[in-house]
C-alpha cells in the first residue's frame, strides 16, 4: 500500500509540474485556452501554474514525510474538479475533460490513501499508539488493558507488524541524550517509523504509512533496563536481560546492547543499520 502511495504521489507530482511550468512560462497554447473558450483572464492562468507547481513540490516533500502531501492533494483535486467544470462548461465534451478527470480521479485516491486510518478499535495497542501511557493512568477505565510480557524476570519488547516496538516490562527506563528519565507507565510502544511527532514514544502516525513486519527465528534469550534516546539516532538497548520477539513471538538474537531503529528507513528492521545518519532529526528531551 505504501508503495501504491507513492508511485501515485509520484505521477501527479510531474504531471502537475509540468501543467503548471507551462502555465508559468505562458505557453500560446494555454493563452488561448485560458483566453478563449475558458473565458478566463491570463493572470488567472498564472494562478492556476502556481498552484500546480507548488502543490506538485509538496507531493515530492511528501514522499518523506507522508503527512504534508495531504494538504496539496486536497487543493490539487479542488483544481482538477474545477478543471472538469471548465471543460465542460465550454463546451468542449467530456472527451477534452478526460486527462483532467484522471488526475481528478488520481488525487481523489491519492487522499484516501493518506487519511486512511486502519480500524485498529479491537486492537490492544490503541492506547499505548495515542501517547506514552503515564503513571497513574490505570485508573482510566477508558482504556483498554494491554497484554501482559510473557515473562516475568526478563523485560520484552515486541516488535509489532507495521507498528511501533511495544516495551512489556515495568522496570524498563527511557532516557534522553542527557540521562534525564521520560516518565513511562508498566507498558509503552517507542516509535519506529520515524513519523511520530511525539519523539521518542508512538502517537498512532505510522497507521497506514508504515509497513514493516521483521521476522525473528526463535533462539533464547532483573536488572532495571535503560533505553537511551540517541540524539537524531536510534534507541540504544542498554541491558542484556532484554529480549525482542516479532509479532508471532519468535525471538531476534541480540548481544548486551543493541539499538532499535526509530527513523524508520533501517534495512535491518527492527534494528538500526546507520541509515538514519543525514537523514533524521529527532532530539527529544525528558522532563
Amino acid at each position: 500500500m505504501i508503495w501504491a502511495t507513492r508511485i501515485i504521489q509520484g505521477l501527479l507530482a510531474i504531471a502537475f509540474l509540468l501543467s503548471g511550468s507551462m502555465k508559468l512560462s505562458g505557453s500560446p497554447e494555454q493563452v488561448a485556452m485560458f483566453s478563449g473558450p475558458f473565458g478566463y483572464s491570463v493572470g488567472f492562468m498564472y494562478v492556476v501554474g502556481a498552484i500546480e507547481v507548488l502543490s506538485a513540490i509538496g507531493l515530492i516533500v511528501g514522499l518523506w514525510r507522508p503527512r504534508l502531501s495531504i494538504i496539496p492533494t486536497g487543493v490539487l483535486l479542488v483544481t482538477m474538479a474545477g478543471a472538469v467544470f471548465t471543460h465542460l462548461r465550454a463546451g468542449q465534451g467530456i472527451g477534452a475533460a478526460v486527462p483532467s478527470l484522471a488526475l481528478l480521479l488520481l488525487s481523489a485516491i491519492l487522499l484516501a490513501l493518506l487519511l486512511r486510518v486502519r480500524d485498529v478499535t479491537s486492537s490492544p495497542l490503541q492506547p499505548a499508539c495515542a501517547k506514552p501511557i503515564q503513571k497513574g493512568d490505570g485508573d482510566n477505565k477508558d482504556k483498554v488493558p494491554l497484554p501482559r510480557s510473557t515473562t516475568n524476570d526478563v523485560a520484552e519488547i515486541k516488535v509489532i507488524n507495521d507498528g511501533p516496538n511495544l516495551v512489556l516490562s515495568k522496570d524498563a527506563e527511557v532516557i534522553d541524550a542527557q540521562g534525564n528519565r521520560f516518565k513511562t507507565g508498566e507498558q509503552w510502544a517507542l516509535c519506529r517509523c520515524g513519523l511520530s511527532k511525539n519523539m521518542p514514544f508512538c502517537d498512532g502516525s505510522h497507521q497506514g504509512k508504515f509497513s514493516n513486519s521483521p521476522k525473528a527465528n526463535q533462539t533464547s534469550q532483573n536488572e532495571e533496563t535503560t533505553i537511551k534516546v540517541t540524539n537524531d539516532g536510534p534507541n540504544l538497548v542498554l541491558s542484556k536481560d532484554v529480549e525482542v520477539v516479532d509479532a508471532q513471538g519468535k525471538r531476534f538474537k541480540t548481544g548486551e546492547q543493541w539499538a532499535l531503529c526509530r527513523c524508520g528507513l533501517s534495512k535491518n528492521m527492527p534494528f538500526c543499520d546507520g541509515s538514519h545518519q543525514g537523514k533524521f532529526s529527532s532530539s527529544p528531551k525528558a522532563k
